[in-house]
């Protein structure tokens, strides 16, 4: 039994880009999961570009309560509150995913320890740019020793 991905995504005004993010959430290779979107009080017609994505019963779009603080933290921290599953991808609105992320980080965290974390290198797209930057041997990319408690 495949266990199941629950990928949360805080969005503020991002009705001009979300669609390649979700895009890149609908084309994993790996099937089971579920998109959270966390609306941080957007002003322009983010809610009109999502409706699409909410046909397809993965997605989920949920409004921050006026109660709560606002950003992306807490947006994420509802994400959590809301998920179901039994692991949490953090994702930006402007960022996309490789499309077998999940398939290859899940095969790796499935034979790891239970209290691992999955990273991942990650490259920079512009306009101006003519090929995607890659980013790798960063100081912040390390490895750590995995001790059970």
């Amino acid at each position: 039994m495949n266990p199941k991905i629950t990928v949360i995504i805080p969005t503020f005004n991002r009705a001009h880009i979300i669609s390649e993010t979700l895009d890149s959430v609908h084309n994993q290779t790996f099937r089971d999961w579920e998109c959270l979107i966390i609306d941080d009080g957007s002003t322009d017609n983010t809610s009109e570009v999502l409706k699409n994505y909410l046909q397809d019963r993965r997605f989920k779009y949920f409004q921050r309560p006026e109660t709560r603080e606002k950003g992306a933290c807490t947006c994420r921290n509802i994400g959590i509150e809301k998920s179901s599953g039994e692991y949490i991808q953090f994702l930006d609105s402007d960022d996309v995913l490789g499309l077998n992320k999940f398939e290859i980080q899940l095969e790796k965290l499935q034979k790891a320890s239970p209290l691992s974390l999955a990273t991942c290198k990650w490259g920079g797209l512009k306009p101006k740019w003519e090929h995607p930057r890659l980013y790798e041997g960063l100081a912040s990319y390390f490895t750590s020793v995995q001790r059970t408690l």
